[in-house]
């Protein structure tokens, strides 16, 4: 840790307790000893994530989820730090912080899940979630948040790689599990402007 990290991320969060009631952290790759960085009222959470009802699970994306959170209708993380890059007719290219929301399917989300836990288990994974966890399986949206500050870098997700299956060439469990359709994913500005779905903004790139 630096100094001024020691100094500004306190003050941060005494700002913001101004602004709302409550403050929960999600702990990501990148924060270790956060514990002595942050307030005693600064709730943090594991990285395995939260519910919000049944609707919405909130994790940093690093690492599997707890179970539970395969039950909600939409998973909200970020860890990828989605960015468009955009090539004119002249070859110059200029890139932009995105969200990426699309489907998943929560078959294989389930399956990758269950094998970190070093869980056995037959074709049938509904069944399993069922009886380990009380979960009832979703197909949830995922929505991948982009980093929100200017300096922080991300991955270009509509560049034409290797493997277009972002298991392979990108980050995070969720990804690599192969469950999300990415191509029918909207892609959106930071202000909200839709880009268009990410196969077809493959081939601006």
């Amino acid at each position: 840790m630096e100094l001024a990290e020691w100094q500004e991320i306190p003050l941060f969060f005494e700002a913001a307790s101004k602004l709302v009631n409550r403050i929960s952290i999600i702990r990501g790759n990148h924060d270790g000893n956060l514990e002595a960085l942050v307030p005693k009222y600064v709730e943090i959470l594991p990285t395995s994530g939260f519910k919000i009802n049944h609707e919405i699970g909130m994790i940093h994306g690093h690492a599997w989820p707890k179970p539970e959170i395969l039950s909600c209708r939409n998973i909200v993380l970020g860890h990828l730090h989605p960015i468009i890059t955009i090539k004119d007719a002249l070859g110059f290219s200029k890139s932009h912080r995105v969200w990426l929301r699309t489907k998943s399917n929560g078959k294989p989300l389930a399956k990758g899940l269950l094998n970190n836990m070093k869980i056995k288990f037959t074709d049938d994974v509904n069944k399993i979630m069922k009886q380990k966890f009380n979960v009832k399986l979703e197909n949830p949206n995922l929505i991948f948040m982009p980093s929100f500050n200017d300096i922080l870098s991300g991955r270009t997700i509509n560049k034409q790689l290797k493997s277009d299956r972002l298991g392979k060439s990108y980050i995070g469990p969720i990804l690599k599990s192969g469950a999300a359709q990415l191509d029918e994913g909207e892609v959106y500005l930071l202000d909200g402007s839709y880009l268009g779905k990410l196969g077809s903004l493959r081939s601006f790139s």
